[in-house]
């Protein structure tokens, strides 16, 4: 990790183009950011590796991004349970977020711009 890094940002996003996109903006805010996995490595990253901050599409190949987030909250004493996490998705049911609205601490509706990314971003974590 950077030590002048602000944070570890973990980005769940099934569009490679697009991971690879905030990943590059990320990291030139300075960011340590960790990207580019399948669906089940993700599991293996959250239970040993704390995150800032995680970036999490809703629909991804070989599981729901909701999984995810009730994998994390469910266990107090898991890694990343207090974790922010900021759901990225085109498409957000009323029922998902009406379910996860006190799990979550964020949605952007893409297409978004990365200054409402670093702006979810820095709500989050507080700053």
């Amino acid at each position: 990790m950077n030590p002048d890094s602000k944070g570890t940002i973990l980005i769940v996003e099934d569009e490679q183009d697009l991971s690879d996109l905030l990943k590059e903006e990320l990291e030139f805010y300075g960011y340590d950011v960790v990207a580019g996995f399948k669906f089940m490595d993700l599991f293996v990253k959250l239970d040993n590796q704390k995150f800032s901050c995680i970036l999490l599409d809703l629909k991804l190949p070989g599981g729901a991004g909701t999984r995810v987030v009730d994998k994390i909250r469910a266990n107090p004493s898991h890694l990343n349970f207090s974790t922010p996490v900021i759901i990225t998705s085109a498409f957000v049911s009323p029922e998902v977020m009406d379910a996860y609205k006190t799990k979550i601490q964020g949605v952007l509706t893409k297409p978004y711009k990365i200054a409402d990314i670093l702006a979810h971003i820095d709500e989050a974590q507080g700053s």
